[in-house]
């Protein structure tokens, strides 16, 4: 992976302690995934937003736990699928390369946790022809029952490039009153991310703010990294099984896997899959054919 491709993810207080904020910075990881996957135009903002979407509510992801934000999109179509991981790495996949302009549609939003092959969580919101904004904004009352704000943003250029992803999540913490909340996030009280990035990047300078003062409790980077790897790939084929691999050697000659989350291909030669059946066959039990 692109060791520049690294983002910010901020937690902290805000509202003048009132709330509870979480900021992402997903430039980086977002470019990432735009490269590997061959993006271009509307299918890049898209992505980019779905990377801070699954950013932002990953937040009570710890340890070796991971959330994962599927979204499939019916008009217009396209699937887009995001992991963010306890440790601040994230990878997403998303098709086609190209999409029709305009920023809202109608789909499916899926929201999943999980510890290992455990599912802990599993929350599902119809997408009624909005945007990934305003869908998520939705899913945060109607399925979390969290009292929230959010803004979600990812800008290109008229090339294509992008230029600005970020994202933000407000939380009302229970001694907040929800009327002066809301007040003080309301029309042009708006945060400006553009401007709070900068402010948390610099460690707060300037006038960034959220409804009030702000403290930073903690920090993250968030790195664009996929799970594959060679041994990943080896052990996914040693599990097809003796006549799977027999199959593969006998119609192919070798094997040939590509990861969808990072496009890298890996090829397995004949003489390594050889080696492999032959070392499934002597670990079958006696007598089994």
């Amino acid at each position: 992976m692109n060791p520049d491709s690294i983002g910010n993810y901020f937690v902290g207080l805000c509202c003048d302690g009132n709330a509870r904020f979480v900021a992402v910075d997903a430039l980086a990881p977002a470019l990432e995934m735009k490269e590997r996957h061959g993006l271009a135009g509307n299918a890049s903002v898209l992505a980019a937003e779905g990377m801070l979407t699954a950013l932002l509510l990953s937040a009570h992801v710890k340890g070796d736990e991971r959330l994962t934000l599927q979204i499939a999109g019916e008009s217009p179509q396209f699937s887009l699928v995001v992991d963010v991981n306890g440790d601040g790495t994230t990878r997403g996949r998303f098709v086609p390369q190209r999409l029709v302009p305009g920023r809202s549609f109608q789909g499916t939003l899926m929201v999943l946790k999980s510890l290992w092959q455990t599912e802990l969580y599993r929350s599902v919101a119809d997408v009624k022809d909005e945007t990934l904004e305003e869908a998520l904004r939705r899913f945060l009352v109607t399925s979390q029952q969290v009292d929230s704000q959010v803004w979600v943003l990812a800008e290109r250029d008229r090339a294509g490039n992008l230029l600005f992803a970020g994202g933000l999540l407000v939380e009302k913490l229970p001694h907040a009153d929800p009327d002066d909340f809301r007040a003080r996030l309301a029309g042009d009280r708006a945060p400006d991310l553009k401007l709070l990035m900068k402010g948390l990047g610099g460690v707060i300078g300037g006038d960034a703010s959220i409804g009030g003062s702000l403290e930073i409790l903690g920090a993250q980077t968030i790195r664009y990294q996929c799970s594959c790897g060679p041994e990943r790939v080896r052990g996914i084929l040693r599990s097809l099984g003796h006549e799977e691999l027999r199959a593969i050697i006998d119609e192919q000659g070798r094997a040939e896997v590509n990861c969808h989350f990072c496009n890298t291909d890996y090829v397995v030669e004949r003489d390594e899959l050889e080696a492999m059946v032959v070392a499934l066959a002597e670990e079958r039990p006696a007598g089994e054919a």
